[in-house]
């Protein structure tokens, strides 16, 4: 089927002053009179470019949370969670490394593998707690002090991490210890661990984030990661629009439950995050489409509003650094718009009938 674009107009959207809550939302009120089309027509959005800064930490509230389980007895599904909590900020590497070794004085920065051992140890389960990294595996190795005289008996051979990613409305039960805000996180994709993604009662067993039972030596149980580690969760800021689109997602980009089918979506268009860490030379997300990629058919005749939203893969607003970030002004992007008129070739072809011969007939004049 063809299409003659009959009207085309460009918005540009600035949500630096435009945000009216504390997560990256902008409402733009348009003119109803200019954004309009006919009966036989449709409107179409295509977002043409988009640039933001990466003002948030690649370890924040939705990845730097797990816990350290310890069982009543080998197996039991009661015991008691010690919640163990990465500093947020962002980590350049996973082992500590020098900032600027061009100066006289360099600064050595915090790694993540240390970063992970000092929240290991502030978490109330004694010190001497350890954590290391390493480049040939990519893989995690996370010592935990069994010594009773080290842990005041939080920690015994039969302790074990867990990390939970349950989806809203999954989390039917949660145990004592265990914070409602960090039931559904990212953190085993930092750990490369295995997740769990439901807790229905008391009497189910946590699961095990590095998949087995760790090996104790000179007082230290040791539990490797089972996948590799990561610096980074995201891999890609989500543009949603409050407009009905014709667009279509997995259920996981939803934030709902795990399915392998598809529902409808709000998504517009997807930009990537092109690197694991920032690089301060170049802070921006920057994306353009030159191929008319990610467009939404709009059902309306007339648009007076339109809401974006920018989001995870899993519908969360992107993590502030601190609160009114974003009605500061200092969470925002910039982006463009197309708005097109399309009217399409009518989808049935006309079939004439013996009617519409004879009233051809008729109306064919005379021949002398």
């Amino acid at each position: 089927m063809s299409e003659l674009v009959k009207q085309t107009r460009n918005i540009f959207i600035d949500s630096e002053t435009n945000t009216i809550q504390d997560q990256i939302q902008v409402s733009v009120n348009l003119i109803p009179n200019d954004f309009y089309c006919s009966q036989d027509e449709e409107m179409r959005l295509t977002l043409s470019t988009f640039e933001m800064r990466t003002n948030w930490y690649n370890i924040n509230q939705y990845n730097n949370v797990f816990y350290v389980f310890t069982p009543t007895s080998a197996g039991s599904a009661s015991g008691t969670f010690y919640q163990v909590q990465i500093s947020a900020g962002t980590y350049y590497d996973f082992l500590d490394r020098v900032y600027n070794p061009d100066v006289a004085s360099p600064t050595t920065i915090t790694g993540l593998a240390p970063a992970i051992q000092t929240a290991l140890n502030a978490a109330g389960i004694g010190s001497g707690n350890t954590c290391s990294y390493s480049p040939i595996t990519r893989k995690f190795s996370i010592g935990l002090n069994v010594s009773a005289a080290g842990n005041n008996g939080t920690i015994t051979a039969n302790s074990y991490i867990v990390c939970l990613a349950i989806p809203q409305g999954l989390a039917t039960y949660i145990p004592t210890g265990v914070s409602p805000l960090y039931t559904f996180v990212d953190t085993n994709e930092i750990l490369g661990a295995i997740p769990m993604r439901t807790y229905s009662s008391a009497s189910v067993v946590p699961v095990n984030a590095m998949g087995s039972a760790g090996s104790v030596a000179s007082g230290i149980l040791t539990l490797v990661s089972p996948y590799v580690a990561q610096l980074n969760s995201q891999e890609a800021l989500y543009v949603r629009t409050n407009l009905q689109t014709l667009n279509y997602s997995t259920y996981g980009f939803a934030q709902t439950i795990f399915q392998n089918t598809i529902t409808g979506s709000q998504i517009m268009a997807r930009v990537p995050l092109l690197s694991q860490t920032l690089d301060v030379r170049d802070p921006f997300i920057s994306y353009e489409d030159k191929n008319d990629t990610f467009q939404i058919v709009v059902g309306n005749k007339q648009l007076d509003n339109i809401t974006i939203y920018i989001t995870d893969d899993k519908n969360r607003p992107i993590p502030n650094v601190a609160v009114g970030q974003v009605v500061n002004g200092m969470m925002s992007f910039k982006c463009s718009i197309k708005w097109e008129v399309i009217l399409k070739d009518a989808a049935n072809p006309f079939i004439p009938t013996i009617q519409n011969v004879k009233d051809r007939l008729i109306a064919f004049p005379r021949q002398p």
